[in-house]
């Protein structure tokens, strides 16, 4: 009884923090675009990739969608029937705490929006292209520009990030397309570790 209602109080305590977050003020805005600059080499697995297709060029090109879309959330229109197929307590309470973690997605609390922000690395440009109805169409520039453009690396479509109140731990979604059958999608837990953003955990998503 006692770790059920442990249970309880962490849920709502969850709930409180992410319920009253003001998603389009400066402040969360900025966190936001710092930590999209951290994550991206580890949404692509960058270093990865490149030592994996012996990539040569020193100015490889990703395609960003401009628009932070929540639209394509990796299964988040299906978490209760998910939840159903499930017997396994322990994947139950993964699954649950998944889509407590991402209910301003569901409940459209979290407006998309554009980014405007210049990102590149030493090893990778970032170009960001204007905004589609959805990823398919980003995967459909990619194709189009890979005929053209021999250093193209892939094309990556994301979400907003949810913060908690303290802006070390978020919540998004991604998707990144890197050539026929090669694309990845998940929702995933990030973390502010020693001053940068890392991937903490992996939910729901897929892979080809």
């Amino acid at each position: 009884m006692k770790i059920k209602q442990l249970n309880i109080i962490l849920l709502l305590l969850t709930i409180s923090i992410f319920s009253c977050t003001n998603y389009e003020n400066e402040k969360y805005t900025l966190n936001e675009n710092e930590a999209i600059i951290d994550i991206i080499p580890d949404l692509i697995d960058l270093n990865n990739m490149i030592s994996i297709n012996n990539y040569k060029s020193d100015s490889l090109n990703l395609y960003l969608n401009s628009t932070l879309n929540n639209e394509n959330i990796a299964f988040t229109e299906q978490f209760d029937s998910f939840l159903d197929k499930f017997e396994n307590d322990s994947l139950k309470e993964m699954f649950n705490r998944e889509k407590t973690n991402f209910k301003a997605f569901t409940k459209k609390s979290i407006k998309p929006r554009n980014l405007d922000i210049k990102i590149k690395y030493s090893n990778l440009n970032v170009i960001i292209i204007p905004s589609y109805e959805n990823s398919r169409n980003i995967i459909q520039t990619y194709n189009e520009k890979a005929e053209i453009d021999k250093n193209i690396f892939g094309s990556l479509d994301m979400s907003r990030i949810i913060f908690d109140k303290n802006y070390e731990i978020g919540y998004l979604s991604y998707g990144f397309y890197c050539g026929e059958g090669c694309f990845w999608s998940s929702n995933i837990q990030i973390k502010k570790i020693n001053g940068k953003w890392k991937i903490s955990e992996t939910y729901s998503g897929g892979i080809a």
